[in-house]
Order: C-alpha cells, then sequence, then structure tokens
C-alpha cells in the first residue's frame, strides 16, 4: 500500500511538473499582443497554476483533499 502511495505522489509530481512546462511557453506575451489580451493570458495561467496545486495536493494525499468549493458567477436576484 505504502508502494502505491508513492507511486502516486511521484506521478502527481512529474505530470504537474509537465504540464506547468508546457503552459509555461503558452502564455508568453507575444509582440502582437494588446494590454487587454496579455491580461487575459496571465489570468488564464494563473488558473491553470492553481489547478495543478490541486492536483498535486490530491496526489500527496487523496483522504484528507477537500476540492474547492465551486463559485457560481452568477448574481443571485
Amino acid at each position: 500500500m505504502q508502494l502505491l502511495a508513492t507511486l502516486r505522489r511521484e506521478y502527481g509530481h512529474d505530470l504537474a511538473v509537465a504540464v506547468e512546462k508546457d503552459l509555461d511557453g503558452q502564455y508568453r506575451r507575444a509582440d502582437t499582443d494588446t494590454n487587454a489580451e496579455f491580461r487575459r493570458k496571465r489570468q488564464k495561467y494563473g488558473i491553470a497554476m492553481r489547478t495543478l496545486a490541486l492536483v498535486r495536493e490530491f496526489a500527496s494525499n487523496p483522504r484528507s483533499f477537500t476540492p474547492p468549493a465551486q463559485r457560481d458567477p452568477r448574481s443571485t436576484p
């Protein structure tokens, strides 16, 4: 059982590192980007990095992992 936990942690970490490398080049500022486009890219990059942090947390200990509550962006009347 300990071996499976170790493998899960290693796989989660390796997966997060690989995705992080891929994301790094994807959200860089291009010469043709306006400030608004770059802000949107930064926002998407931040969302992706928070998701990777959750992947790492889940891989380290799935039993104590509590996913964040879903936010509803719609306003209530």
